[in-house]
């Protein structure tokens, strides 16, 4: 950060602590992101008593974030309070359309308002940021219907000066890769289920007992769709036998791998789909045209590859992805069940 750079986030910075004293007492809806992990950490510093984190337990929430907020509220040294939020009992929630979001964050923040209704006082704060204003998020909506105010946007904080700041202030969730909740693994239109938020909870756990770091296990069905970054595909061929056979213990027929590589949000590129009666059609004409071995299938939304040459597959990985996107079907995964053991040692 150059001296012009550190100069403009003191700014900010010192808008946050203003508003924050201005506003207090202060309640910070703590998820166990790096987000609103600093809100709790600067309001902690700035207010001391004045300053509290609330997290939700729920069936969307894994176990394990559960265990880093708390961990991490003891490292900040703030008063952490526990509430219960019930999302599957919400109708709108369980429907899963493009709005599912905004019923959980109601639930959140009437959830904890009720739990605050001894010390009304409080200003409730999320740790929504600036880049937040340029994506999809229903549950800013619902912030903003509820009284939720987001200082972090307010002051105009960015995620790249949050996880500096937050790095040499030494909160230790600095670096923790992005994680919404359980829900999003789910394809839109597919109803929320305990069962099926629990297989995915249990595949992910597992990724994480091998070490992975970053990655989404998306359900379609029977069908584990993996995303994870592009340098870590060479370790996904080495693990794939393991990973097959636990995720097939858990309950999916299935393991297949966007080959797009992983990204948050990526349930949204679902719109962009074209309509299913012509995806069939429309992914052998683009496959034909490749003149790869192998052959590709249309399961609903996932254009799924089976090969015994994966390298091939790999070696034009980006145009392949390009072409599908482009035509309509954004989501072409590899299936390598087909694939021996020695070939995909890649």
């Amino acid at each position: 950060m150059d001296q012009l750079d550190q100069i403009h986030f003191e700014n900010k910075l010192h808008h946050l602590t203003e508003w924050l004293q201005q506003k207090a007492p202060v309640a910070v809806a703590f998820s166990g992101g790096v987000d609103s992990g600093y809100l709790s950490l600067i309001a902690h510093r700035t207010l001391k008593e004045k300053g509290i984190a609330v997290t939700a337990n729920s069936e969307t929430f894994p176990p394990q974030e559960l265990e880093i907020c708390q961990r991490v509220a003891n490292e900040i040294g703030i008063k952490h309070h526990l509430i219960t939020t019930k999302e599957l009992e919400i109708k709108g929630f369980r429907a899963n359309q493009v709005s599912r979001c905004y019923f959980c964050k109601q639930e959140l923040y009437e959830k904890i308002r009720i739990y605050l209704k001894e010390t009304p006082e409080y200003t409730l704060v999320d740790g929504s940021i600036a880049d937040d204003a340029f994506e999809l998020r229903p549950g800013m909506q619902a912030a903003q219907d509820l009284g939720v105010w987001s200082p972090l946007r307010i002051a105009g904080l960015t995620k790249s000066e949050i996880r500096t700041h937050a790095k040499a202030l030494g909160l230790s969730i600095w670096d923790k890769p992005a994680l919404a909740c359980l829900s999003s693994r789910i394809p839109y239109g597919t109803e929320v289920t305990f069962d099926r938020l629990i297989k995915v909870r249990e595949a992910e756990a597992f990724l994480k007992e091998l070490g992975w770091n970053q990655f989404r296990v998306r359900a379609y069905e029977a069908i584990a769709k993996l995303e994870i970054p592009l340098e870590a595909f060479a370790r996904y061929f080495s693990q794939e036998n393991r990973l097959r056979q636990r995720f097939e213990e858990i309950g999916f027929t299935s393991l297949v791998l966007d080959l797009k590589g992983f990204r948050s949000g990526s349930m949204h590129e679902a719109f962009q789909m074209i309509p299913e009666a012509q995806r069939e059609a429309r992914a052998k004409q683009l496959w034909e045209e490749t003149k790869l071995p192998g052959h590709i299938q249309q399961l609903a939304q996932l254009t799924l590859i089976q090969t015994s040459e994966p390298q091939r597959i790999l070696d034009i990985r980006e145009k392949l992805v390009d072409t599908f996107h482009r035509s309509g079907l954004p989501y072409l995964v590899l299936d390598g069940e087909s694939v021996t053991i020695e070939e995909r040692k890649i």
